[in-house]
């Protein structure tokens, strides 16, 4: 989990077999109360193929939980960047290196 601006954010990717990989972010104010209503974006970058980049719109959950998917994802080495948006302006970034099997 990563705090900023009074956020308190946590990511999690999961690769199945088949190549399609399932992102939930939970999105939580300081005091831990759950923040529904951003718009909440998820990339997936490659370091060594841009072409093998993947873009993900979540799609708000209950609970300040964010969920999305993506197919095609191979394994290896990603920047799993997360953004989230609150009325056009990003209160929320961050830039995190992750291995997918």
């Amino acid at each position: 989990a990563r705090e900023a601006a009074g956020l308190n954010v946590s990511a999690h990717v999961e690769r199945a077999e088949h190549g399609v990989a399932a992102v939930s972010v939970a999105v939580a104010a300081a005091e831990a109360r759950p923040l529904n209503g951003l718009a909440v974006e998820a990339r997936l970058v490659r370091p060594t193929n841009r072409r093998a980049d993947h873009a993900l719109t979540l799609s708000r959950g209950l609970g300040g939980l964010y969920l999305g998917a993506a197919e095609g994802v191979v394994p290896g080495a990603y920047d799993l960047v997360v953004e989230a948006w609150r009325g056009g302006d990003l209160i929320y970034r961050s830039k995190d290196r992750i291995l997918l099997p």
